[in-house]
């Protein structure tokens, strides 16, 4: 493929488990499910010699088609495949995150559910805090994060800032008065606001995302264990 404007992102997932990229504010699956309700993976597994039952049980042990393990269980084994389904998607400007999570998860929370979590974190001034590390000299960023609340932020970029940076990542005055005292830096993070690194910011906010999807899935009533993550693409 083509690789977009902003690289290429290579997976490659086998199971259940599902990842779903949000571009241009819409959810797209960009994995493959392997269970024996795709019609080409049940008649691969029954030619293999297993059994599936009508709810899609293959040996009376699982749903899925294609994993790795069951050690223990060599017939099972045979039938399954271990072969992942791979796909590289080209990235652009619009593609904001991707939610990997297992099927316990994805019964629970739909797509458009799981990315209008996501989004509600990405507030404007999470937005502001990532652009102006990756947008201000060091020797400002200080100063900026000191007064993140009130600093005029159009006149630090224009002063000091790459115009060729995505500029939907600056938030503009309407969306500045909406948020309000959205964020709160103290409780946010840990360290120091003015030690932390742009990886810092996003890996906090994409464990924060996680957290959230799995406390939501669990207050839509899923049991057992879920497996959740979330990649910012920006």
């Amino acid at each position: 493929d083509t690789p977009g404007s902003l690289g290429t992102l290579h997976l490659a997932n086998i199971g259940s488990v599902t990842a779903v990229l949000l571009r241009d504010g819409v959810p797209k699956r960009i994995s493959y499910t392997h269970t024996a309700h795709d019609k080409s993976e049940r008649q691969r597994v029954i030619s293999n010699g297993a059994a599936v039952s009508s709810s899609g049980q293959v040996n009376c042990v699982t749903t899925v088609t294609r994993a790795l393990g069951f050690h223990g269980d060599v017939n099972l084994r045979q039938c399954l495949s271990q072969k992942p389904y791979c796909n590289s998607v080209p990235l652009f400007a619009s593609d904001e995150f991707v939610v990997i999570a297992n099927a316990t998860f994805w019964k629970y929370l739909g797509p458009t559910e799981a990315c209008n979590m996501c989004k509600s974190l990405l507030t404007p001034s999470l937005r502001k805090l990532i652009h102006i590390f990756t947008t201000l000299p060091n020797e400002v960023q200080e100063e900026a994060l000191s007064n993140a609340s009130t600093l005029d932020y159009d006149a630090l970029v224009s002063d000091f800032g790459d115009t060729t940076k995505d500029s939907s990542m600056i938030p503009d005055n309407e969306s500045e008065i909406l948020a309000g005292e959205e964020l709160n830096w103290g409780e946010m993070f840990n360290d120091p606001i003015e030690t932390l690194t742009v990886e810092d910011v996003c890996n906090i906010l994409s464990d924060t995302m996680s957290d959230c999807l799995v406390d939501g899935a669990r207050q839509a009533g899923a049991v057992g264990p879920i497996s959740c993550g979330v990649i910012l693409l920006q």
